[in-house]
């Protein structure tokens, strides 16, 4: 709503000094007329269009990194929240839940190396196995030893950050389709 007031405010050029004020890039500082430095002339119809281009400019990249700013403090957001719903859920259920025991089971296979082997009850593509295995093996050989065989905890906290990786996603997805 910002760049809409200004831009308003900065197409009238019947306003006082609008020439003088464009040349200056805005500022109110005056132009030495004899300066070699001095803005080339423009006609009166295409100062509006140059200006509306350079509140425009100024405009996305502000709005680039307020974007940013909300994309991250809401992907932390995501994170922490379901981490925090994983740790909960994981002291009321510290066993596998469900399907979880298939899921479990599926990727600890893929851990192990066995890529032939697919359990048929597991109706997911199995692209969030080979992420976690992909993602687990390249932690354990450059950052943090890892233990051959994690628990079901670890599992839910990986689950807590692919949640904030899509709701990044989709908060992308949103902001082209709208």
């Amino acid at each position: 709503m910002r760049s809409v007031k200004m831009l308003r405010i900065g197409l009238k050029s019947s306003e006082p000094n609008f020439k003088e004020r464009f040349r200056t890039g805005g500022n109110n500082r005056s132009v030495d007329e004899s300066s070699s430095c001095r803005s080339p002339s423009y006609s009166e119809s295409s100062i509006p269009v140059i200006y509306f281009l350079r509140v425009m400019e100024n405009s996305v990249v502000t709005s680039c990194r307020d974007g940013l700013v909300i994309i991250l403090l809401s992907f932390s957001f995501v994170i922490i929240l379901s981490a925090l719903t994983a740790y909960c859920f994981s002291s009321v259920q510290p066993g596998p839940y469900m399907d979880e025991y298939f899921h479990t089971r599926q990727t600890l296979t893929y851990l192990a190396g066995n890529w032939s082997i697919w359990d048929n009850k597991i109706s997911t593509p199995p692209g969030t196995y080979i992420l976690f295995v992909t993602l687990y093996k390249l932690t354990d050989a450059l950052f943090v030893h890892l233990p051959q065989s994690p628990s079901i905890l670890f599992f839910r906290y990986f689950s807590a950050i692919f949640s904030g990786l899509n709701y990044v996603l989709l908060l992308q997805l949103y902001s082209v389709w709208s």
